[in-house]
């Protein structure tokens, strides 16, 4: 197992930056069709098509999943990498939080007919209030580490791509 862990951990930077770009894109997409199918303008305009949007949603919400305990394996070393950076630490809980609240309330919601109402109600409530926090935090993160990204000296992962930093491109 110990062995398993070091080659998964290996070129972690690399890992990390492909971790969050798929758990961008999944963000994204699980935003669009949230809202979407709590519109009532939507609701018109979709019809039946509302129920494979709700099935899309269910899907790539599960599929978050996947990146999510991508990470918790290498968050070790990612952790050790944060250790004088204490508001990214703080970053990176809000964001564990918010992904795997939206991963339980949706479990939930998408099980309701075993959940029953109360717990169905509730993680109802839940899944809506990390939405209208997490989604502009999420934007507020995305606007801002698009600029700090820039800066290569404040980067805590190095880019491992070999961009020529003198280049028109960088």
């Amino acid at each position: 197992m110990k062995e398993w862990l070091k080659n998964v951990r290996k070129g972690y930077g690399k890992k990390l930056v492909s971790i969050h770009a798929w758990n961008a894109w999944i963000v994204v997409i699980l935003a669009i069709s949230g809202l979407m199918l709590v519109g009532g303008f939507w609701r018109e305009i979709l019809g039946i098509g509302r129920v494979w949007l709700k099935w899309l949603h269910i899907i790539v919400g599960l599929a978050m999943l996947a990146p999510v305990v991508y990470y918790l394996i290498l968050a070790g070393k990612h952790w050790k990498q944060l250790r004088n950076r204490p508001w990214q630490r703080v970053n990176t809980i809000l964001v564990l939080a918010l992904l795997v609240g939206w991963l339980l309330s949706g479990i939930v919601l998408w099980q309701f007919k075993l959940a029953g109402p109360r717990w169905s109600n509730a993680a109802l409530l839940i899944h809506d209030l990390l939405t209208w926090v997490g989604l502009p935090y999420i934007i507020y993160h995305s606007i801002t580490r698009t600029k700090w990204l820039k800066d290569p000296a404040r980067r805590a992962v190095k880019n491992y791509y070999n961009f020529n930093t003198n280049s028109k491109y960088s």
